[in-house]
């Protein structure tokens, strides 16, 4: 049975100006090289518009969220080169109960 093995390797390219710093991931099996991606900072001209266009997608979000209150929406923010998604939790498994005096076991408690 032959071994396979396989390496990421993180490169980052530096340039001399800092907008233009660009990571590498690069992943190696045996001597080919399989994925290759390159991730660079975007300009503030991009991360302007992505802004804004962000901005617009959440207004008609809210919007229609107040037309039907009742559907679950996904929140996502998308790039060029990165998306990080953030969903509604499921509701807690316990139950919580308003606190009362009951509640509160006042032998242990440090204020008298």
């Amino acid at each position: 049975m032959q071994r396979r093995e396989t390496y990421i390797v993180l490169q980052i390219i530096p340039s001399d100006d800092e907008d233009n710093v660009m990571l590498r991931i690069v992943q190696l099996k045996s001597s080919n090289v399989v994925t290759s991606i390159l991730l660079r900072k975007p300009t503030d001209i991009e991360i302007k518009r992505h802004v804004l266009e962000r901005y617009q997608q959440l207004e008609i979000q809210v919007h229609e969220l107040r037309q039907s209150p009742d559907e679950q929406t996904d929140v996502s923010i998308e790039t060029e080169n990165v998306q990080i998604s953030q969903t509604t939790a499921p509701p807690p498994t316990t139950t919580i109960h308003d606190r009362n005096d009951h509640d509160i076991d006042r032998s242990k408690s440090p204020v008298k």
